[in-house]
């Protein structure tokens, strides 16, 4: 199965969502499927070098860069061979009705709550209560 990961900066060693990528998509490799992994350019990537990347340019924004990457990567994506398309933003997540058109399966994983973020404070969209 062919997975695209989209939602994250980097795949590196700062920031939650970053571990969690650089730790599951060698896993998921050694098991037999392919990960095609969204980044955004200007961050350090220290993925496993079987994990194919595909770097998006963006503005460093933090809502605004994560919903911008969202919507290039699913326009990106709509056009790619995965089985399947797993969002870790919510914000990236937004975008996730494109990839639906090209008949591609969604998940949508929320790593945490961004109402307790110093990142997202008030204007979280994605937390309960929003």
């Amino acid at each position: 199965m062919k997975i695209a990961f989209i939602g994250f900066r980097n795949i590196g060693y700062h920031g939650g969502v970053s571990t969690y990528i650089r730790e599951i998509a060698p896993v998921l490799i050694d098991r037999g499927h392919e990960i095609l992994a969204y980044t955004l350019n200007g961050y350090e990537n220290t993925a496993d070098p079987r994990v194919q990347i595909h770097t998006n340019r963006s503005i460093r924004d933090g809502r605004l860069e994560m919903l911008l990457h969202g919507f290039q990567a699913s326009m990106h994506v709509m056009f790619q061979r995965v089985d399947v398309v797993h969002y870790h933003s919510c914000i990236a997540g937004a975008a996730a009705l494109f990839p639906a058109l090209s008949g591609k399966p969604r998940v949508l994983t929320i790593h945490g709550n961004g109402r307790l973020s110093r990142d997202w404070d008030r204007f979280s969209l994605c937390s309960p209560g929003s």
